[in-house]
């Protein structure tokens, strides 16, 4: 004979740990940004959960610095997400400036004497139909006064002033000098 014993009880299934972490990414001002990652661990059973990411930074004309990129789960049909216990992590979209380049424009002064002033650059790589207007400060030529007494005291030396950039974070214009030739 065989005897069975049976007995009333309880099982208690706890949650399934689930994370969700978005990928750092890495944008440049003035572009819009849409390629979101990120990593879903602790799916069980196959259950259809995703995730969608966003930034406040995605946005073109977002200023440069870090921005949170948060993630957002789209549940399965039926609902699943009620398993789990989910753990929502950030990751991080930096925007960096956009390059610029400021190029001092090649002039030439016959020697009279007299400082030259009439100073120009040229730029690069303004986006969103930016100009110089947005940039802050103003841009500076350090040449003006320097100019009339350099070629004072080299006579002859050269006619011809040649400005050139620095390659400092202000513009700053060198002189040469150059003989003719």
């Amino acid at each position: 004979d065989q005897l069975t014993l049976v007995s009333d009880g309880t099982l208690t299934i706890g949650k399934a740990p689930l994370s969700i972490t978005p990928a750092d990414k890495e944008k440049t001002y003035g572009q819009q940004f849409t390629a979101f990652t990120g990593s879903i661990v602790g799916i069980k059973n196959n259950d259809q959960i995703t995730a969608n990411y966003a930034s406040a930074g995605a946005v073109t004309d977002a200023p440069a610095t870090s921005y949170s990129i948060t993630a957002t789960l789209v549940d399965a049909t039926p609902a699943k997400l009620g398993n789990y216990d989910v753990t929502l992590n950030t990751g991080t979209l930096k925007v960096i400036p956009a390059p610029l380049t400021v190029t001092a424009d090649d002039k030439s002064k016959q020697y009279n004497g007299q400082a030259f002033t009439n100073f120009t650059a040229s730029y690069t790589g303004f986006v969103l139909n930016q100009g110089p207007s947005v940039l802050g400060g103003a841009l500076a030529f350090l040449l003006a006064a320097l100019a009339a007494a350099t070629l004072l005291a080299a006579p002859g030396l050269g006619r011809r002033l040649r400005p050139a950039l620095a390659p400092w974070p202000q513009p700053i214009l060198h002189l040469s000098l150059e003989r003719p030739g």
